[in-house]
């Protein structure tokens, strides 16, 4: 597939959906991170099993270099912990432009939180992070509330269908206390029962909004 090609190809939008519909391949994925690193692509979706974690290593190359994308969906992927550390090191930490990161729908645990909540901390463009249907725990839910006490741009968090109980709920509510930049956080689907909902309902102020 001629990545460099079809960037060239994007439409007024900026906008480029990828769906190769089986796991891309290394040689694959290595072109298009050089296709990514000059493209002046805006919006970069690739979903449906398209990339593994090794995928995804070898794109981030691609994406620390790139200076236009603002949104990337890598959903329904099935990468996991070690694809969440390449992601936070190399684009979180490298990448000056993107103020949307999708990973939901695959297999994140709270070690992949960790490098992502670290990275989050010293990141100062990010907007939204959306995490649905992963496999964060409390632990998961500390380590962002950890970052959320330090980051300053983060305005949208979901979290929602995850393994989060009210542990991981007071962790984020203790944060919010600290945290004057965020004003949506979506927990639903999760374990946090009866007192995680107490929890959100004392913590949040009127600017925030919840779903629970």
């Amino acid at each position: 597939m001629n990545f460099e090609r079809l960037f060239l190809a994007v439409g007024d939008d900026g906008a480029m959906n990828i769906d190769t519909g089986s796991t891309m391949s290394a040689e694959e994925a290595t072109e298009l991170a050089e296709a990514v690193k000059i493209s002046n692509i805006q919006s970069l979706n690739l979903c449906n099993y398209s990339v593994d974690d090794n995928g995804i290593v070898l794109l981030c190359d691609g994406l620390s270099k790139n200076e236009s994308l603002t949104h990337l969906s890598l959903k329904r992927n099935n990468i996991g912990d070690i694809a969440a550390e390449s992601l936070a090191y190399r684009v979180l930490r490298g990448n000056r432009t993107l103020v949307r990161l999708d990973l939901s729908f695959n297999q994140i645990t709270d070690i992949g939180v960790l490098d992502l909540a670290t990275s989050l901390e010293a990141n100062h463009t990010l907007l939204e992070l959306v995490l649905t249907y992963n496999n964060i725990g409390y632990m998961g839910a500390q380590y962002l509330s950890r970052a959320l006490k330090h980051n300053n741009s983060l305005t949208e968090l979901n979290l929602g269908y995850n393994v989060i109980d009210h542990h991981g709920c007071k962790y984020l509510m203790n944060a919010l206390k600290v945290n004057s930049t965020l004003i949506g956080l979506n927990l639903s689907c999760n374990q946090i029962g009866d007192v995680g909902t107490k929890l959100l309902c004392s913590g949040f102020s009127k600017k925030q909004s919840i779903a629970e």
